[in-house]
């Protein structure tokens, strides 16, 4: 809790410090895969992930910042899933760019929620499915602002599509 406050001050301030360097991709989503398949597992969730071989072996990015994003992404996924599948996909893109997809059959958003995912110090209300709060609110709102740094100078961040009852994307 401490550290996404501290985080959320050095974004606020524009003192976050990125530490690009060159490296495998593959092995960075391979290791976050790895830490949450065992929650998968626990909860008899199907996890899958797809790595596009067109991405470079070296892609010079945060590893780190990537890890962080991709573990918020993958730990919510879990934690609103209760049957089916969890998918993580990274597909390579146009101008030497990657995208990473994180889709599930949890129970999804509803519309008028979305507009609340990446505001700080927000939950959305899921008190009656039993799932409780995590957390201070600020952790999409910090994967989003570091998908921001990590992107193209035009990034948008993190997109999200969702059903209410069907899954997110």
């Amino acid at each position: 809790f401490i550290s996404d406050i501290l985080e959320f001050a050095q974004i606020k301030a524009h003192k976050l410090r990125m530490h690009y360097e060159s490296g495998s991709i593959f092995k960075t989503m391979e290791s976050c895969c790895q830490l949450v398949q065992v929650q998968a597992k626990r909860k008899n969730l199907e996890f899958y992930l797809d790595l596009d071989e067109n991405v470079p072996a070296q892609f010079a990015t945060d590893h780190n910042r990537v890890s962080q994003i991709l573990l918020n992404l993958l730990s919510n996924a879990i934690k609103f899933t209760f049957t089916g599948k969890i998918q993580v996909f990274l597909r390579a893109l146009d101008q030497g760019l990657v995208q990473i997809e994180v889709a599930d059959t949890g129970i999804g958003i509803k519309e008028d929620d979305m507009k609340k995912l990446f505001s700080e110090f927000t939950h959305i209300d899921y008190d009656r499915q039993g799932i409780n709060k995590q957390g201070v609110g600020l952790g999409l709102m910090i994967c989003n602002c570091l998908a921001k740094l990590l992107g193209p100078p035009e990034g948008r961040g993190i997109s999200v599509a969702s059903k209410y009852g069907e899954g997110s994307q």
